[in-house]
């Protein structure tokens, strides 16, 4: 089965989700305490929920269930 693996932010106390930063037209990647973007080296701060920093979670997506689900 064709299958995607999406990153995306995820509070770990009440399990809200948060879509991952993007600049440059592509995803950040994340060092330690900052998202920062390879191409134009900006920086942002993790995202906080709760009084927490979210953590990235790899999530898996079946491609054929997301396409076909409402046929």
């Amino acid at each position: 089965m064709p299958r995607v693996s999406e990153k995306e932010l995820v509070c770990v106390l009440c399990r809200k989700s948060k879509k991952f930063p993007v600049c440059c037209g592509k995803k950040m990647e994340k060092d330690d305490f900052v998202f920062f973007c390879p191409t134009c080296g900006r920086e942002i701060q993790t995202p906080v929920c709760c009084g927490k920093e979210m953590e990235v979670k790899n999530k898996v997506l079946d491609i054929k269930k997301e396409i076909f689900k409402n046929l």
